[in-house]
């Protein structure tokens, strides 16, 4: 759908409630953290963001999306393979530097990482995700300290640290952020079609709209 019908058919059923009134960039915000729950949905909380931990290291964060085809079809949307980033001196690539990789690759300057699905070595080799308060604990198990057959990598404020010191390049397959849903500009929500009843109701619901999942199957194919 464009962001002229989901702002239509919003407006349709909030009339149908007698909701209170909400104006384009209202409406716009909702959509925008629409799309990003219903990612995230998707992802069933498996992916850690910037500053969110896992429940342990070596969690695969890809598991709905290999079972579900419908998830496939969506986060391979927001989905960006492959991209090898250099590390600095102390072992990181800044978020600054992966966000420039990933507009070289999207080319929209205003494109940012959200979160790693998969990281490597450029040999292949897989590098498994740490929490931050376990690497010291590691580095004291023979069987767990970070190697170069045993990689690994955590989540800082701002970059991503891999380990251990003698690793030059690691390769990253990422998603990133939605872009922002703008009515004046005709900019729709950034997923395929297929998510876009979905977004609307999750906007409606976050409008606190009463919805008719009845009357919304009707658009279902539009």
């Amino acid at each position: 759908m464009t962001i002229r019908e989901l702002h239509d058919l919003f407006d349709l059923i909030q009339d149908k409630n007698n909701s209170p009134y909400f104006n384009q960039e209202e409406k716009d915000e909702f959509f925008h953290f629409a799309t990003e729950q219903v990612v995230k949905d998707y992802l069933r909380n498996k992916v850690p963001s910037i500053g969110e931990n896992i429940n342990q290291v070596g969690d695969q964060p890809l598991t709905s999306v290999e079972s579900d085809s419908i998830s496939a079809t969506i986060l391979s949307h927001l989905s960006i393979p492959d991209l090898i980033g250099t590390l600095d001196a102390n072992n990181k690539l800044t978020y600054t530097s992966l966000n420039t990789l990933i507009q070289t690759v999207t080319g929209n300057t205003t494109d940012e990482y959200w979160y790693v699905l998969n990281a490597s070595l450029t040999d292949d080799t897989p590098v498994r995700l740490s929490r931050y308060n376990d690497i010291n604990k590691f580095s004291k198990n023979y069987f767990k300290k970070p190697s170069i057959t045993n990689p690994l990598y955590y989540l800082s404020h701002d970059s991503i640290v891999v380990l251990p010191n003698d690793i030059d390049e690691i390769t990253l397959s990422v998603l990133r952020k939605p872009r922002s849903t703008n009515y004046l500009n005709d900019i729709t929500v950034d997923l395929p079609s297929i998510a876009h009843l979905e977004v609307l109701k999750l906007a409606l619901s976050l409008a606190s709209i009463p919805i008719n999942d009845q009357f919304l199957t009707q658009f279902k194919d539009s």
